[in-house]
């Protein structure tokens, strides 16, 4: 049985929540991180490469939290979660509080998810180039 995206997205948000962790099971060995926070921020691979971004933000920021906005599933393989949830961070250098709306996109392939977009002050899906997407 392929589950559908959205039923995927939930699985994997509920174990992140519970664990910090992704269902792995549900995941793609070379599944990619393309966080677009930073020009030249390197693709994150696999596992390991999702470890290592959590591990970047916990190290840039003090504390931070996020709260879901709205999701909205773009096609059958994308989910876009407003995840943007609202970033509160306090940066650990510089003391400095940010408030801004992120989003990631979510991407699946077959039973699997392949692929995730961080996107830093999401100004709608339009600003994606998401195109037709956009006028749902």
């Amino acid at each position: 049985m392929v589950l559908r995206s959205t039923d995927l997205f939930e699985r994997i948000r509920a174990a992140n929540e519970a664990t910090g962790q992704l269902d792995w099971s549900l995941v793609r060995p070379d599944f990619e991180i393309y966080d677009h926070e930073l020009v030249d921020s390197r693709v994150h691979r696999g596992r390991e490469g999702w470890e290592r971004w959590v591990a970047d933000w916990q190290q840039a920021f003090e504390d931070y939290t996020l709260e879901p906005l709205e999701r909205v599933e773009v096609d059958e393989h994308r989910i876009l979660s407003v995840h943007v949830h609202r970033l509160r961070a306090r940066g650990r250098a510089s003391g400095v509080e940010l408030e801004r709306t992120d989003a990631q996109l979510w991407t699946f392939g077959g039973d699997r998810l392949v692929r995730m977009d961080y996107y830093p002050d999401y100004k709608g899906l339009s600003a994606l180039g998401l195109g037709a997407a956009a006028d749902r």
